[in-house]
């Protein structure tokens, strides 16, 4: 696991092998939003661009007017691996596992 200090966008960035992501929060990515909605078990999310094939995120938002209560992640993914898992699944698979360990 790696910290980033305060200030800085990203709180932990997380690589396996040729996939990655990277927690934000207390920012609003709001220029990264697509139309598209997404369901992490329940939980509203907005799918955000990535950059190209490689990259993939998505935005929750617990609370519109609490950037405390907001997060993104941003997915990385070999696309040219078959085995690699794809980059938007990367991204949903760790905001649930952001939203599975909040509290309450």
């Amino acid at each position: 696991m790696e910290v980033t200090p305060d200030g800085f966008q990203c709180d932990f960035r997380a690589v396996d092998g040729f996939a990655g992501a990277n927690v934000i929060r207390g920012q609003a990515m709001t220029q990264m939003e697509t139309d598209e909605e997404v369901d992490l078990d329940g939980v509203s999310a907005i799918r955000l661009e990535g950059m190209g094939e490689t990259s993939c995120g998505v935005s929750v938002k617990l609370s519109e007017d609490d950037e405390q209560q907001q997060f993104s992640v941003i997915g990385n993914s070999d696309h040219t691996d078959e085995t690699a898992k794809d980059a938007c699944a990367v991204s949903d698979d760790v905001a649930k596992a952001v939203l599975n360990g909040l509290p309450g």
